[in-house]
């Protein structure tokens, strides 16, 4: 009987912000403590997914379209932006969720 393989973290500076299709997995599903570890690590916010978008954007196109209940995607968002993300990343802008686009402003100086 094979055992089943474990999902590992890379554990490199150049880790990536990464799982199969979306650059945005830990942020989307709300795994700050996946992110931390991260962002600690070096993770490059502006690797671009599958689908041409980054960490930031992939994270507020998920809150807007797609929402994993209980996630509370302005801290991330807040979080992601205090770590350099590209603010220019997002889009469209306005995302249509009030408390990220609040958020967006702040840091974008609105």
């Amino acid at each position: 009987m094979r055992r089943p393989r474990s999902w590992r973290i890379p554990t490199s500076a150049s880790a990536r912000i990464a799982c199969q299709r979306t650059n945005a997995a830990p942020a989307w599903y709300g795994r700050s403590d996946i992110l931390e570890w991260l962002l600690e690590r070096g993770a490059p916010l502006e690797a671009h997914n599958t689908y041409g978008g980054t960490v930031l954007d992939g994270t507020c196109w998920g809150a807007a379209n797609a929402p994993v209940p209980g996630v509370d995607y302005p801290a991330i968002v807040e979080r992601l932006c205090r770590a350099g993300a590209d603010l220019g990343a997002v889009g469209p802008f306005p995302t249509g969720v009030v408390a990220i686009d609040e958020v967006l402003d702040r840091y974008r100086g609105g």
